[in-house]
């Protein structure tokens, strides 16, 4: 759980990537050294899990919501699931390749920014 993972959906266009190095994973005296940075990071975290999170947005027009929860609840941890904590999460199936981290450097001028990982 130390690199995250990136889906983004639009129609039939989609993209599932790693997105970087979790914030949590890196020791807090090899962040870089900018207060907003941390402040933000801090914001996110959430302990035990640090800056580990999913976020799902959907914009639809004409959607039926009910059916959608309807057909999302089965992919979600039960409480019970989500109780039980990582020890068992690592014995589920996982359907995605295992993650490969691509140095790049971030400190370079093309019109965009990298956001926080």
């Amino acid at each position: 759980m130390e690199l995250a993972g990136l889906w983004q959906q639009a129609g039939r266009l989609g993209s599932l990537h790693c997105d970087g190095e979790r914030w949590s994973s890196i020791a807090e005296e090899d962040w870089p050294d900018d207060v907003e940075l941390h402040r933000e990071i801090n914001e996110i975290s959430e302990l035990p899990f640090g800056d580990r999170r999913q976020k799902l947005v959907v914009i639809g027009l004409n959607s039926d919501k009910a059916t959608f929860r309807q057909n999302l609840a089965p992919c979600l941890l039960t409480d019970e699931e989500f109780g039980a904590a990582p020890e068992l999460w690592a014995n589920y199936a996982d359907p995605i390749r295992a993650w490969e981290l691509q140095v790049c450097d971030r400190n370079h001028d093309h019109g965009h920014d990298h956001g926080l990982h």
